[in-house]
């Protein structure tokens, strides 16, 4: 959801691909050089055969090897757990940009968590902290807090999370 409002807020242009498009990576760089795009959405998937297709594209000297998407400033990956393979390969073949994991369930507004993953020294992606006017708590059985590194249950409270499931007032109650 932010994707289509974020760029209006700051006077940016938003940029769809043709239909299908999205499952053509050298349709996709063509794309993001071509209207000069400085911040892409992928799920981890996605950017995985992403980065594939940049990395022949570079090997066979299709583009700049330095900087082979000049105007790509940042990544954010959601939908799906970002490995950090996905994120090396990423900032090898893209040094220049800041690549970040978003994570949300579809009861939250979708994306409510982020973890800034630019660092090239990073060992294991987190899935981060809350994003404004959202709070997040790792919970035991007893709904008690439990201390920072344990292991628990995940609840996210705050102005994005749904009031419950449309029409499902069982799924709601549960």
């Amino acid at each position: 959801v932010w994707e289509l409002f974020w760029a209006n807020w700051y006077g940016a242009t938003i940029v769809f691909a043709e239909a299908e498009g999205h499952k053509d990576s050298n349709y996709l760089i063509e794309l993001i050089n071509k209207e000069n795009i400085t911040i892409s959405h992928f799920v981890p998937s996605m950017l995985s055969v992403f980065e594939d297709t940049l990395e022949v594209e570079i090997s066979q000297n299709k583009c700049n090897t330095l900087n082979p998407i000049p105007s790509l400033r940042y990544i954010f990956c959601s939908g799906e757990e970002l490995k950090l393979s996905h994120v090396q390969k990423c900032s090898k073949l893209l040094p220049t940009i800041g690549i970040h994991n978003l994570y949300g369930p579809t009861e939250a507004s979708v994306d409510v968590l982020y973890y800034d993953c630019t660092n090239k020294n990073l060992e294991q992606i987190c899935i981060g902290k809350p994003i404004s006017n959202t709070q997040a708590y790792i919970l035991d059985n007893n709904l008690k807090p439990l201390p920072i590194g344990a292991v628990g249950e995940l609840y996210i409270g705050g102005a994005g999370l749904a009031r419950g499931y449309l029409n499902r007032p069982e799924l709601t109650a549960e």
